[in-house]
């Protein structure tokens, strides 16, 4: 399924190889859980890609990972499901973090997680240590500045 999904993505035809990584999924077809357990096959498949040198491929299924989220989150949304939310916001906020390098997004992504699910202490930590981590980052683009 993979190597399928991986010929697919190198031939420019990101969706069908997503359409052919949820096949496996367990979750229910067309609800959140089925979009983040797509997800995670997504990321599965853009870690070997980037693992293999091949970061243009890599960042098409990373783009194509966060509309899966999108999807989770409007299903959960809808659902009235503020866990299935917060694990889609949480995901997005990884995703952005280590795969886009995007702290300013993943920060948006988890103060979403944590007003979807206050109690999320992972999400709490993730969020501040991703906020000094930023404030300081821009501490020193200030000082070089000067």
């Amino acid at each position: 399924m993979q190597a399928d999904a991986k010929a697919r993505v190198k031939s420019g035809d990101v969706a069908g190889a997503v359409q052919k990584l949820s096949l496996v999924n367990v979750a229910k077809a067309d609800t959140a859980d089925w979009h983040l357990e797509t997800t995670q096959h997504c990321m599965q498949l853009a870690g070997q890609l980037s693992r293999e040198g091949n970061i243009r491929d890599s960042k098409a299924v990373v783009t194509e990972s966060l509309k899966q989220l999108d999807q989770a989150v409007a299903l959960a949304k809808a659902a009235t499901d503020t866990s299935g939310q917060a694990r889609a916001h949480a995901s997005a906020a990884v995703i952005h973090e280590r795969y886009r390098g995007d702290p300013v997004a993943s920060i948006a992504s988890y103060q979403a997680a944590l007003l979807a699910n206050p109690d999320d202490t992972g999400a709490k930590e993730a969020l501040e240590r991703l906020q000094r981590s930023y404030e300081n980052l821009l501490a020193r683009a200030k000082k070089a500045k000067k």
